[in-house]
């Protein structure tokens, strides 16, 4: 439990100097203070396994998710930039139950946040405990449309899975 707060109050420091550089006095007592209030909100909900932040290939799979992620915001965008300024493309909306095989929290919230980055989805409800994601796509009326989402967020699945899991 202490090891869960040091390593998340660590974290948030750091995170904290790196977004106020350069460094000073009042930043570093600010930041001490605000890492220690995050620290004490959300520790538990990030750290469950302070041993894995020692394992670096976690870093480099991160290093992975975030450029991943990066090339699905540039596509949502220009996906989805094309469907507002073609209004006559035919949209059918509906909701999806997309089961992951991720367990954590921490890993399952990632992946409904990554959902919301690909064209035309939005994760809109989780449930942690069956591990069952609730997303929201603008074709629905595709045939197998529940096999495409899968088949998106199985790359960041399996990304997630090496960094949370």
């Amino acid at each position: 439990m202490i090891w869960n707060r040091m390593i998340s109050f660590i974290a948030y420091f750091i995170i904290w100097v790196f977004l106020s550089w350069p460094i000073d006095v009042q930043h570093v007592i600010a930041g001490l203070c605000v890492s220690a209030l995050v620290t004490f909100l959300t520790s538990e909900v990030f750290v469950n396994k302070p041993k894995n932040f020692k394992e670096i290939k976690r870093y480099g799979w991160f290093a992975v998710y975030m450029i991943l992620l990066a090339y699905e915001y540039a596509k949502a965008s220009l996906i989805m930039s094309q469907v507002i300024f073609k209004p006559a493309i035919n949209i059918v909306s509906g909701i999806s139950e997309i089961r992951t095989e991720l367990k954590t929290r921490i890993g399952i919230t990632f992946l409904a946040n990554s959902i919301t980055f690909m064209p035309g989805t939005f994760c809109i409800d989780a449930d942690i405990e069956n591990s069952v994601l609730y997303v929201h796509c603008l074709h629905a009326d595709k045939p197998g449309v529940d096999k495409i989402i899968k088949g998106r967020i199985g790359r960041f699945e399996g990304i997630l899975k090496r960094i949370f899991e």
